[in-house]
């Protein structure tokens, strides 16, 4: 059936974009509980009244929905300072864009609904002069966001609702990058709107962070030793590919890195550092290199119930749920077999911290 992506301006989309964001976000995933309309099942915020909504519609039924606000002068204060906007007031007002909200029924995920969503944000907001679009962005999606031209910007913070938060910018007139990273966005400039990079969003970028090969199989191995299993050939290859394909990211000392009650979407591996891991009832591990934590509410599609903090400077890498579910019907033995040493250590570090 075809898909039409359009700009929602009706009273009644928009009241179908509500009411899909509520069975989405806080039905399915638990989220901005406190915030969302329990009895109506709608998700409305002040924010809505002045953004830019975007739908996707199938047979006529809204399917997929996004917002962006278009403008600098829409910031928050919260906004302005975890994307640090007092650096760029040398932008115009319609330059910034800040989109949020976006969401697809379970059934269309993975498909075109998608980027029919994207692509009619990017165009439409190149048209009325934004050229940032920044965004906030949970572990588990950063290299989905990476592949269409964002990049990682500023710091992260944790969100006691919504987990760990990664802000990321893309420059939509930056097409040499979009087209160095394989964006779709590259062929939807004219190349007469093409800028070069803004020198000063430039120097807040945080630099690709990925492990090369080499930290990755240490890291394995060290896996392996703290799991006091030895894997198969075939597994060890498993996991050094979700090692490596996972954003690494850089956590200061008290960072809560996975905040209890949050939606559990990754696996989350210590790569050097240490993690302090609060379990249920207050009882207290710590985490070293090699070891993990998040995979029972990840499995299980439930909030975290460890509350997990960096103990000084931390790097952690965060394996998605994606990966798994990739491994999991690709290669389902390899998986197994690493996700069952996985589970083995978690379960006796946990009976013996109690």
């Amino acid at each position: 059936m075809t898909l039409e992506a359009f700009v929602a301006t009706r009273a009644e989309d928009l009241e179908a974009l509500f009411r899909l964001r509520y069975r989405v976000f806080t039905a399915e995933q638990s989220k901005y509980q406190r915030i969302a309309d329990h009895a109506g099942q709608r998700l409305v915020d002040d924010f809505d009244a002045v953004a830019t909504h975007l739908a996707v519609a199938q047979g006529g039924r809204i399917v997929g929905g996004l917002r962006q606000l278009r403008g600098r002068r829409h910031a928050s204060a919260a906004m302005v300072e975890r994307l640090g906007l007092a650096w760029l007031d040398h932008l115009a007002d319609q330059a910034f864009g800040f989109s949020g909200r976006l969401c697809i029924e379970p059934e269309l995920r993975g498909g075109r609904a998608l980027m029919c969503l994207l692509a009619l944000n990017y165009r439409t907001a190149l048209a009325d002069g934004v050229r940032f679009d920044f965004i906030f962005c949970n572990p588990h999606l950063i290299t989905q966001y990476e592949a269409l031209g964002y990049r990682r910007y500023h710091r992260s913070y944790a969100d006691a609702e919504l987990g760990w938060q990664s802000p990321m910018v893309l420059d939509g007139c930056d097409r040499a990058h979009l087209q160095a990273c394989g964006s779709p966005f590259a062929a939807m400039i004219d190349p007469a709107a093409a800028r070069p990079p803004d020198p000063v969003v430039q120097a807040m970028l945080i630099p690709d962070s990925q492990l090369d090969g080499v930290r990755a199989r240490a890291l394995a191995r060290c896996m392996q030793v703290r799991a006091g299993r030895a894997l198969g050939d075939s597994a060890v290859a498993l996991l050094v590919d979700w090692l490596q394909s996972a954003p690494l990211l850089a956590a200061a000392h008290g960072l809560v890195v996975a905040p209890r009650g949050t939606p559990g979407r990754e696996l989350f591996v210590v790569e050097c550092g240490r993690v302090r891991l609060e379990l249920p009832g207050g009882e207290v591990r710590i985490a070293m290199p090699g070891d993990t934590f998040g995979l029972d509410a990840l499995q299980r599609r439930a909030a975290h119930e460890v509350q997990a903090s960096a103990l000084g400077p931390t790097r952690i890498v965060a394996v998605s749920d994606r990966q798994l579910e990739l491994a999991l019907r690709r290669q389902a033995a390899d998986a197994a077999e690493l996700l069952g040493a996985l589970q083995g250590r978690a379960q006796a570090a946990e009976l013996q911290a109690g």
